[in-house]
Order: C-alpha cells, then sequence, then structure tokens
C-alpha cells in the first residue's frame, strides 16, 4: 500500500463498496465483477487480485458487516454488568444490527442469510462466534449464582431455541414484514421469561 492509499479509499476499499452497490441493485445473483470492477476504478483482473472469486468477495464484504456486532457483543461480555443483563444486551444489539441491515440493504441481508448454511462461511463463523459470546454469559451467570446451576450445553441451546427467530438471519428474512418495534417488542418478552426461567432453573 503506497503513502496515502489509506485502508478506507485504497483499491480493496473501493472494490468492497462497489460490490455492495452492485448486490444492492442487482442481488447476489446478479451482481457483476466487470460492473463493480468499472465502478471501483480498476479492470476485472485487479478486484480478481484481491479477491480470487466472487464467493470470496461477498464473503468479505459480509465479514467488514458483521465484525462490529461481534466487537460490540466482546465488550458486552466483558463488561461488569449482571449476566442476565449482558445476556439481553448482546441479543438486542445485535437483533437490532440484523434487522437494519436487513430494512435499509435487503440483497446484502439475503446473501448473509443464505451464506449461514455455507460451512466455513464469514456469516458461519460469525454465528459461532456469537453463540461462543452466549455461553460465556451463561456460565459466567452460573458462576456467579446469578443463573441456577444448569449444564452448559442445554442452557446455550434453549437460548438459541427460544431465540431462534430474532436471531437467526433466514428467520429474520421471513419475518422482513415484522415492524421492526413488533420484532423488537416480542424479542424483550421472549428475553424477560428466558432470564426468569434460568434464574429459578426452571429451564
Amino acid at each position: 500500500m503506497s503513502v496515502g492509499d489509506a485502508p478506507e479509499t485504497g483499491p480493496r476499499a473501493r472494490i468492497l463498496a462497489a460490490a455492495a452497490a452492485e448486490i444492492a441493485s442487482r442481488g447476489g445473483a446478479g451482481a457483476r465483477v466487470t460492473a463493480i470492477a468499472r465502478a471501483a476504478g480498476m479492470s476485472h483482473a485487479n478486484v480478481y487480485r484481491f479477491f480470487p472469486t466472487r464467493a470470496a468477495l461477498f464473503d468479505e464484504i459480509a465479514r467488514d458487516w458483521l465484525s462490529p456486532i461481534e466487537a460490540a457483543g466482546r465488550a458486552i461480555a466483558e463488561g461488569p454488568d449482571p449476566a442476565a443483563d449482558k445476556l439481553e444486551r448482546t441479543l438486542i444489539e445485535a437483533h437490532r444490527a440484523y434487522v437494519a441491515k436487513r430494512d435499509d440493504a435487503p440483497e446484502t441481508f439475503r446473501l448473509f442469510a443464505e451464506a449461514v448454511e455455507s460451512p466455513g462461511s464469514a456469516a458461519r463463523r460469525h454465528r459461532g462466534r456469537m453463540g461462543a459470546l452466549v455461553q460465556r454469559i451463561l456460565d459466567d451467570g452460573a458462576a456467579s449464582g446469578a443463573f441456577a446451576p444448569f449444564e452448559p450445553a442445554r442452557a446455550a441451546n434453549l437460548v438459541a431455541d427460544a431465540t431462534h427467530r430474532f436471531t437467526h438471519p433466514s428467520a429474520l428474512w421471513l419475518d422482513r414484514d415484522m415492524p421492526a418495534n413488533q420484532s423488537l417488542s416480542r424479542l424483550r418478552r421472549t428475553l424477560d421469561l428466558l432470564v426468569r426461567g434460568l434464574r429459578s432453573g426452571g429451564l
């Protein structure tokens, strides 16, 4: 990278911005590398120098979008708040971020929802890391006495099952006609019941 070629304005960033715009316009299936290259001001061969395949390019778009969600989740999980608050905030903030992307850039979100099913994809790895954050919060809650003792894997599965509609991209895509405030309200009610069960050991 040459002097003055900052990450925000360098060729990689231009390619990603052009690809995001192309996907928003044509969808993932219709996005063309030649159009992306033209919008980025380079040859399509140069695009392939940075991203050897279309899949790698789309994967990088997902990684760039998902990384801040994971960072926010880690900050919550590592904070001093009670475990119940951490659990609620982690899931609510992830839900809000997913819904915002779904509503603002539906074609990009649809790629995310489809990529979750692909082993090794950035979307699939993101789901795994978010699940690990939830597991950490649950373990901390049990260790501190905030939650009743439980079998770790079973508790994590229960959280995933209870919140699937609000945090799994495929479910959120199917629910895209539901108003965001209604979806968030339903998630809050679900989490309230879930936390009560974790505290009492009644799950």
